[in-house]
């Protein structure tokens, strides 16, 4: 059977936002966008998802200690129970070392983290590896 791979793109930066949006449609991904914590909780309770993105720090102003918006989010998706059945990719603006980018990716169950200013190509082939994605089971809208 043919399905629509639907993704939710997390991220406070409209260029980041709208860019990560683009380049998913470009590829036939339904593609809904939340800009803070709030909606993409709301959005996660409400709708299935193939794959949420999303980014650590949503908010500069919303930073406690090393607390981030988007820990949120995932810990959310691993409260319901999502957390091995619906991927998540981390984009991040931190400067954080390779094993601190590990620990978050074993913590949460991450897909991939990638660090802002990445190649566009590689996060396509993420976003299909981790919704196995395939032109056999993929119709588009």
């Amino acid at each position: 059977m043919k399905q629509i791979m639907s993704v939710l793109v997390i991220e406070d930066h409209e260029d980041w936002r709208e860019q990560l949006k683009e380049y998913l449609e470009e590829e036939g991904f339904h593609v809904q966008v939340a800009d803070d914590l709030e909606t993409g909780l709301e959005k996660l309770h409400h709708h299935v998802y193939s794959l949420i993105t999303v980014d650590l720090q949503l908010d500069e102003s919303t930073k406690v200690a090393n607390n981030y918006e988007g820990w949120t989010i995932l810990e959310e998706v691993i409260k319901q129970g999502k957390g091995r059945s619906i991927p998540t990719i981390v984009i991040t603006g931190f400067d954080k070392d390779y094993k601190e980018l590990k620990d978050i990716k074993k913590k949460y169950g991450t897909y991939h983290i990638f660090k802002k200013e990445f190649n566009r190509d590689e996060f396509i082939e993420k976003v299909k590896m981790a919704t196995g994605y395939s032109e056999l089971n993929y119709e588009s809208e």
